[in-house]
């Protein structure tokens, strides 16, 4: 088995942090202006470097800690938050992973992968695929540690010769915090949550153990707009051309 500590999976779900479980506004940053039309509780956190640029949104008490990374190569939306999950169950898994995957894939009809992480290693089980998909099912007895479910990269329509990452186009996961708590996470292409609809963010909005909104139509659509104004504050970099 591979060492779970040294893969770009290992790398995301380590890189996020347990901030997303607590009202940040002892953490916004000081003096900050943040270049979106729709800047209500929306509380610009830290700056990586000038290509990342990370947030807490609130919708409905809700709190989204989002992370927008502008590079050319690895341009994404991050977001990730307390979930409604305290157990990690098969049936629950494959509700809320078709409903995310559906909404931000209308039609397509995906199936994911999915990585689970142990105390010890990680298995990789590809759902399409009958027996694999049984075995993945037996390994919740396991009880992992985390799982990340992901659709591989398509690299068609890039640039001729440019060196495109490994790293999945798209990926939700479950991570435990602690005995009691979930975290939930999603990372999608920066191009894809400048788009990121109604829909998607309702999924996202229903998953958030804190959402306590009377109108999730509503908060749907505030939700979108506050990502897709973040990516349109920060743009992803161009060829030769540096940033829009």
């Amino acid at each position: 088995m591979p060492s779970p500590e040294n893969n770009h999976f290992a790398d995301f779900i380590n890189s996020l942090d347990d901030r997303a479980f607590s009202n940040m506004s002892d953490q916004v940053l000081n003096n900050t202006d943040i270049p979106i039309d729709n800047e209500e509780r929306v509380k610009a956190i830290e700056v990586k470097n000038d290509t990342e640029f990370i947030y807490d949104l609130e919708v409905g008490l809700a709190h989204f800690r989002t992370q927008i990374d502008t590079d050319l190569l690895e341009g994404s939306v991050v977001m990730w938050f307390p979930s409604k999950v305290n157990t990690f169950e098969p049936d629950e898994m494959h509700t809320a992973i078709t409903g995310i995957l559906d909404a931000a894939y209308l039609g397509r009809h995906l199936i994911p992968r999915v990585q689970m992480r142990f105390r010890s290693d990680e298995k990789e089980f590809d759902l399409a695929n009958y027996w694999e998909g049984r075995s993945y099912e037996n390994a919740f007895k396991q009880q992992p540690l985390s799982l990340l479910y992901y659709i591989p990269k398509d690299v068609t329509g890039y640039p001729q010769g440019l060196n495109v990452s490994s790293s999945p186009q798209f990926m939700y996961g479950f991570s435990r915090v602690n005995d009691e708590d979930v975290a939930e996470f999603m990372k999608m292409s920066h191009y894809k949550g400048s788009l990121m609809d109604a829909n998607f963010s309702q999924e996202l909005l229903k998953r958030n153990r804190g959402y306590l909104g009377k109108d999730i139509t509503v908060d749907s659509l505030d939700l979108r707009d506050k990502i897709q104004g973040l990516c349109k504050a920060h743009p992803q970099q161009t060829l030769g051309f540096g940033k829009l």
